[in-house]
């Protein structure tokens, strides 16, 4: 397994688990770098996993929090993603509306504005865990959510299963609109992944066509890029199925300029993320 290691100078180098625990200099700047160190029992009995280039994500719909199973090229299990639901939070929300509105009709013009705001606006940290089995033995990869506010960018900061950082995920809301598109920098700024919509037109037309025919005419697929370059590295694509599954495609990144904890750390933001 490659282990993602940013220079400040915006190198990103992709070593061998020889190097765990190393400093190396960068051949670009010359600064001193800290290999990460991976815990070798961890790595040989759960993060081969990251190893492959072909994942299947699948949604669990019939369970009260967001669930996904991953299994890998061969058709075996490997990945168990778990996320706290947001509806809860919502619901609890109604709940104390209907109490005040009850209680207080006179303050009907003051309150529903206010709750509508809160309804929309308070976003409610909902870490995701990815786990090695359903069993959740081993957390492999955390990511959590920054903020509680709805703000212009949300950010999501990912973290390996020894707790430091591999770097964060963020989109501007706004802009979303027409086309959705993440980004995923290092812990020192540097961009080195794009997500996008594949294409302008299909993201419109899914905006006003909805999520029916979303399933089969226009279904979501996601193009990964190198950083802000155009070189194309791997694709999320939705399959024909009226549940939410998924293809990550990274057979093209044959320089693995990319660590496949973070693409699928993505794959999974461009599900649950989007609300979808």
């Amino acid at each position: 397994m490659a282990i993602l290691t940013p220079c400040s100078c915006g190198v990103i180098y992709n070593l061998r688990n020889e190097f765990s625990g190393k400093y190396l200099i960068c051949s670009e700047c010359s600064a001193q770098l800290y290999v990460p160190c991976i815990d070798k029992a961890i790595t040989e009995n759960s993060l081969h996993v990251f190893d492959d280039a072909t994942y299947f994500l699948r949604k669990n719909h019939f369970s009260i929090s967001t669930k996904y199973s991953v299994r890998n090229s061969t058709g075996n299990e490997i990945l168990f993603i778990e996320r706290p639901t947001k509806y809860i939070f919502r619901i609890f929300l109604l709940i104390i509306t209907y109490m005040l509105l009850v209680g207080s009709a006179k303050s009907m013009p003051i309150l529903i504005p206010v709750i509508i705001v809160a309804f929309y606006c308070i976003n409610i940290k909902r870490d995701i865990k990815i786990y090695d089995n359903k069993e959740k033995e081993t957390l492999l990869l955390e990511i959590r959510q920054n903020d509680w506010l709805q703000k212009k960018w949300l950010r999501y900061t990912l973290y390996d299963h020894r707790g430091p950082m591999l770097g964060y995920f963020e989109k501007n809301r706004f802009s979303d609109f027409f086309r959705r598109k993440w980004y995923f920098r290092t812990p020192n700024n540097a961009l080195i992944l794009t997500a996008q919509e594949d294409s302008l037109i299909a993201s419109l037309l899914r905006r006003v066509t909805g999520y029916f025919v979303d399933i089969v005419i226009f279904r979501t697929n996601f193009i990964f890029y190198a950083g802000d370059s155009e070189q194309v590295i791997g694709e999320l694509n939705r399959q024909i199925s009226l549940l939410n599954r998924y293809v990550l495609d990274m057979t093209m990144d044959q320089d693995k300029l990319m660590d496949c904890r973070v693409a699928l750390a993505l794959g999974v933001l461009l599900d649950t993320g989007e609300g979808r």
